[in-house]
């Protein structure tokens, strides 16, 4: 029987989508992603300083923080909308097997992101961002 890997190699801002077949040896582009705005400076990202607020037992006001950076918000919505296509995919039985390679700290948040069905189909995890490599570079790095 004839399975499908797919091999998302992907960083914060950049991610391809391959197909290999269990009996060839090459790789199939399926879809390229792009953040741009995942580049950007947190201070490219915001119009102006926090908002504040004043706190109701005192005259003073206090200013709002998040949590999270404007680019770290981003990131985190490019890394939602990567496993929700892998979702979709994975749903329409598109493919059987899932190998990811990107780089340790995205590779955290897109699994944070990924839904348990979708998890249970990876059979390798690369801690390597190879979203610089095309086709057989690829294969050679996941052997």
């Amino acid at each position: 029987m004839i399975k499908t890997t797919y091999i998302l190699s992907a960083n914060s801002n950049k991610a391809t989508l391959y197909s290999k077949k269990n009996n060839e040896n090459s790789l199939t582009e399926i879809k390229y992603f792009e953040c741009p705005e995942c580049k950007l400076h947190n201070t490219d990202l915001v119009s102006d300083r926090p908002g504040r607020v004043a706190q109701q037992s005192s005259k003073r006001t206090k200013g709002l923080s998040s949590s999270q950076t404007p680019k770290e918000r981003l990131i985190e919505m490019f890394a939602k909308s990567l496993s929700e296509y892998l979702d979709k995919a994975r749903k329409e039985n598109q493919f059987d097997n899932l190998i990811i390679a990107s780089s340790p700290k995205f590779l955290g948040i897109l699994h944070s992101k990924l839904s348990e069905g979708t998890t249970k189909t990876i059979i390798q995890n690369i801690n390597k961002d190879l979203s610089e490599k095309k086709g057989l570079s690829i294969l050679q790095a996941l052997s």
